[in-house]
């Protein structure tokens, strides 16, 4: 793995490892967003959908309560011609709220209230439809005889209570779901953020350390050789792998260290040369001292016979 690093330079090596962490910073921040995002749309349908179902159940039961308030007042006031038609007139007041914030339930996709909600509305209209003819057919009856010819009224709009409190219980149960959903989005966000950061590590930490091996190796190699040329060392092995700026570097001493093995050659045989020649001059000097020593006894012999 090094020796292939080495195939490229030490510069290219360093753009390449700027970019695999921006790579790897990029992707975790794609992550974070997508979580985040995702975090956000489940938090929006929370407060769109469950929320204002929730609001308008709590709408319902009020409207629900004022049916039925406005219903016993229209029994005690039933002798009073100018109290029962007020009564009344807020009595279908009180269902038209009640219906509208059942319609409410029905707007955007559908969902589990749906049925229910239809079918409390089926129950209200019928609840209307009996109670009105019973006050329609009231005449002069007294408290107790109204209040039992509503008793099949009153028990459909029991039943559209106990709609109500179906579709509360649905509501609740999809406020949890959002909520277990919520959680379980987070939970992804944090793993996923987690595995990137370990991605981050397994890719950046082995390739930052053999990247920095593959630069101080080389150059540990060019100090040591530099130190065994100046210490007079001419024999060391430089290993030459490599193209990059440290292998660069080792060529040039490689090509100084033979540079100077041969100047230092060179010297050497110029030496012998010289410490040659200086022998034959003082051989030749000794013999030249022996023949001019021979000469003047000659001389000298000559002279002594005349």
């Amino acid at each position: 793995m090094m020796q292939w690093m080495r195939s490229f330079t030490i510069r290219l090596r360093m753009q390449g490892a700027i970019a695999a962490v921006l790579g790897l910073f990029a992707l975790l921040s794609l992550t974070t967003y997508i979580g985040c995002s995702r975090l956000t749309e489940v938090n929006e349908a929370l407060m769109r959908h469950s929320v204002k179902e929730l609001h308008d159940v709590s709408n319902i039961r009020t409207a629900l309560g004022q049916v039925r308030q406005f219903e016993k007042n229209m029994v005690i006031n039933h002798a009073s011609a100018d109290a029962m038609a007020q009564d009344k007139q807020q009595w279908l007041g009180a269902q038209d709220s009640l219906k509208r914030h059942l319609n409410a339930l029905l707007e955007g996709e559908e969902d589990g209230n749906n049925a229910v909600a239809r079918e409390t509305l089926q129950k209200i209209d019928a609840y209307a439809g009996t109670a009105a003819t019973v006050f329609e057919q009231s005449g002069a009856s007294d408290s107790a005889a109204l209040n039992q010819a509503l008793a099949a009224a009153r028990e459909q709009i029991r039943s559209a209570d106990d709609g109500v409190n179906r579709i509360q219980t649905l509501v609740d149960q999809d406020i949890a779901d959002a909520q277990t959903q919520y959680r379980a989005e987070a939970n992804r966000l944090l793993w996923s953020f987690g595995a990137v950061m370990v991605l981050v590590l397994i890719v950046v930490m082995p390739l930052t350390l053999l990247n920095s091996s593959s630069i101080i190796k080389p150059v540990h190699h060019a100090r040591d050789i530099a130190l065994a040329i100046a210490d007079g060392d001419l024999t060391r092995s430089i290993h030459l792998n490599g193209k990059d700026e440290t292998a660069e570097l080792l060529k040039a001493l490689d090509h100084m260290q033979r540079a100077l093995r041969t100047l230092v050659g060179e010297v050497r045989d110029s030496s012998q040369r010289i410490h040659m020649a200086s022998r034959e001059v003082a051989a030749g000097n000794a013999d030249l001292s022996t023949r001019t020593e021979q000469t003047a006894s000659n001389l000298q012999q000559t002279a002594s016979s005349l």
